[in-house]
């Protein structure tokens, strides 16, 4: 039972694809923008990629159909994620190192709950980690911190240049 809540908290933290954003402690020499989710509000669409400039009146994304400008006035809601967290390596290792304490014979019965606990304070902590920002809460000029190119898309870029 107590297994089944520690890989429950590990799928509640807010992730992006994996190859799409780093770790946190990659975060400073990685230079891509974050992973934004936008829904855009008159076509009910959902639309991902890479944040690469958040002007005053436009959002640009790199998605695997290349390079999107979209108008600030069409998202209805936003989300950036900065970083995934390591939620669920954090509850794997505690169901692991939970289900090893067999071994300690009767001191099972003060290894196992300490270990889960210890596991369930380092497991919530990391997944109720602020990895991500929103539009409308947090406004557009928060976004653009977190794209590829704060200070505005070159002009001579083209979507072929990106990777």
């Amino acid at each position: 039972m107590f297994l089944v809540c520690f890989l429950m908290m590990a799928c509640t933290a807010v992730q992006a694809p994996k190859s799409k954003v780093p770790r946190l402690k990659d975060i400073e020499q990685d230079g891509r923008g974050g992973w934004i989710i936008m829904h855009l509000a008159e076509e009910s669409l959902e639309v991902t990629g890479e944040l690469l400039s958040v002007s005053d009146d436009e959002i640009v994304l790199l998605t695997g159909g290349g390079l999107f400008r979209y108008e600030q006035h069409t998202i209805d809601r936003a989300r950036v994620v900065i970083y995934n967290t390591e939620t669920a390596k954090f509850g794997l290792w505690t169901a692991l190192s939970s289900l090893a304490t067999v071994t300690n014979g009767y001191f099972l019965l003060i290894t196992a709950p300490l270990n889960l606990i210890t596991g369930a304070v380092v497991t919530g902590t990391e997944s109720k980690r602020d990895n991500y920002v929103d539009f409308p809460e947090d406004g557009w000029p928060v976004f653009r911190k977190f794209a590829r190119f704060p200070q505005g898309m070159p002009e001579e870029l083209q979507a072929r240049d990106l990777k």
